[in-house]
Protein backbone atom coordinates (compact mmCIF):
# COMPACT_ATOMS: atom_id res chain seq x y z
CA UNK A 1 0.00 0.00 0.00
CA UNK A 2 0.98 3.54 -0.70
CA UNK A 3 1.54 4.06 3.36
CA UNK A 4 4.18 1.67 3.17
CA UNK A 5 6.73 3.16 0.45
CA UNK A 6 10.04 4.89 0.98
CA UNK A 7 9.60 8.48 1.87
CA UNK A 8 5.79 8.53 2.70
CA UNK A 9 3.99 9.51 5.51
CA UNK A 10 1.09 8.07 6.43
CA UNK A 11 -1.65 10.59 7.45
CA UNK A 12 -4.34 9.85 9.50
CA UNK A 13 -6.97 11.94 10.91
CA UNK A 14 -7.95 12.57 14.97
CA UNK A 15 -11.37 13.52 16.40
CA UNK A 16 -13.01 15.68 19.18
CA UNK A 17 -11.39 13.26 21.39
CA UNK A 18 -7.75 13.20 20.33
CA UNK A 19 -8.47 9.47 19.13
CA UNK A 20 -8.04 8.08 15.51
CA UNK A 21 -11.33 9.27 13.45
CA UNK A 22 -14.14 6.61 12.71
CA UNK A 23 -13.12 7.37 9.08
CA UNK A 24 -9.37 7.74 9.08
CA UNK A 25 -6.40 5.45 7.99
CA UNK A 26 -4.89 2.72 10.18
CA UNK A 27 -2.82 -0.07 10.59
CA UNK A 28 0.51 -1.15 10.47
CA UNK A 29 2.25 1.73 8.38
CA UNK A 30 0.69 4.46 10.04
CA UNK A 31 1.74 2.90 13.78
CA UNK A 32 5.13 2.96 13.14
CA UNK A 33 6.03 5.67 10.33
CA UNK A 34 2.74 7.80 10.17
CA UNK A 35 1.77 10.88 11.89
CA UNK A 36 -2.17 12.02 12.97
CA UNK A 37 -3.72 15.09 12.60
CA UNK A 38 -6.91 16.89 13.64
CA UNK A 39 -9.35 15.92 11.03
CA UNK A 40 -13.06 16.53 12.42
CA UNK A 41 -14.80 19.78 12.72
CA UNK A 42 -11.23 21.70 11.79
CA UNK A 43 -12.05 25.28 11.27
CA UNK A 44 -11.49 26.53 7.80
CA UNK A 45 -12.37 29.83 5.44
CA UNK A 46 -15.66 28.87 2.92
CA UNK A 47 -15.93 30.29 -0.65
CA UNK A 48 -17.65 32.99 0.64
CA UNK A 49 -15.01 34.36 2.57
CA UNK A 50 -16.64 33.42 5.65
CA UNK A 51 -15.61 30.54 8.12
CA UNK A 52 -16.74 26.84 8.09
CA UNK A 53 -15.75 23.63 9.89
CA UNK A 54 -14.56 20.52 8.09
CA UNK A 55 -14.26 16.84 8.25
CA UNK A 56 -11.44 14.43 6.75
CA UNK A 57 -7.90 13.37 6.46
CA UNK A 58 -7.61 16.32 3.03
CA UNK A 59 -7.54 18.61 6.65
CA UNK A 60 -4.87 16.74 8.74
CA UNK A 61 -2.63 16.14 5.31
CA UNK A 62 -1.70 19.90 5.46
CA UNK A 63 -0.59 19.52 9.29
CA UNK A 64 1.33 16.72 9.11
CA UNK A 65 3.09 17.95 5.82
CA UNK A 66 4.12 21.25 8.17
CA UNK A 67 4.98 19.27 10.86
CA UNK A 68 7.42 16.78 8.67
CA UNK A 69 8.77 19.63 7.17
CA UNK A 70 9.97 21.07 10.21
CA UNK A 71 11.69 17.69 10.96
CA UNK A 72 13.39 17.47 7.22
CA UNK A 73 14.61 21.09 7.96
CA UNK A 74 16.20 20.68 11.88
CA UNK A 75 17.85 17.39 10.64
CA UNK A 76 19.47 19.15 7.68
CA UNK A 77 20.98 21.93 9.61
Amino acid sequence: SPGNCNNVIPVGATDQNNLVAAFSSRGTALANNGLVAPGVQVLTTDVSGGYATATGTSFSSPMVAGAAALVRRKARS
